[in-house]
């Protein structure tokens, strides 16, 4: 074992330094422009992600989104264990929807899709779910429900959309109202 005292390097000149600083601040933008191109990546997957789970016409879950809710739902079902959880489920389509389309055009029946989706969604608690899993069909989720509480929802759900004029543009683009029929099960 030497008792010599360990060697200090030699401060090295300006320009090395000079190099050194250089090359971290290209490292800082390499850095940030990575920071950049992530953050973008990231932003177009929650795009993606929303447009897989999401009915480009209603606004509300597709059939994906819904079974992630529902696997969600499992999952808390699993983990509570609760014998008095109750899940009741709503089916529903509009009456008469190809008539209006092949009256009125597509975007007439595009317009009523978008506009009872959106009452039914106005209509229910924030833990229930609407989804517009395909076409002009409609399922709601009602969690923690008894049988005679969904009935209501059911009855009170139905006569709104039964008694709400929607306002669509026809194949002339002259404006119609039209009442949408909406069965739920």
């Amino acid at each position: 074992m030497s008792n010599e005292i360990p060697r200090v390097p030699e401060i090295q000149p300006e320009k090395q330094w000079f190099e050194i600083v250089k090359e971290l601040i290209k490292v800082k933008a390499e850095l940030q422009k990575t920071q950049e191109s992530l953050q973008k990546a990231q932003a177009d997957s929650a795009r993606l992600e929303k447009e897989a789970t999401i009915n480009e016409v209603s606004g509300l879950p597709n059939r994906r989104g819904l079974t992630r809710y529902i696997e969600k739902m499992r999952k808390q079902f699993m983990r509570s264990r609760d014998p008095d959880y109750n899940v009741v489920l709503l089916y529903g389509d509009i009456a008469g929807l190809k008539a209006i389309n092949e009256t009125y055009g597509d975007n007439a029946g595009n317009t009523i899709i978008k506009r009872v989706g959106e009452l039914l969604s106005d209509s229910v608690r924030p833990e229930d779910m609407v989804a517009n899993p395909w076409g002009d069909t409609y399922l709601i989720i009602l969690p923690t429900s008894r049988q005679k509480a969904a009935s209501t929802v059911q009855y009170r759900l139905t006569n709104k959309i039964n008694q709400t004029t929607i306002e669509v543009e026809d194949k002339t683009k002259s404006s119609r109202e039209i009442t949408a029929h909406l069965h739920l099960n």
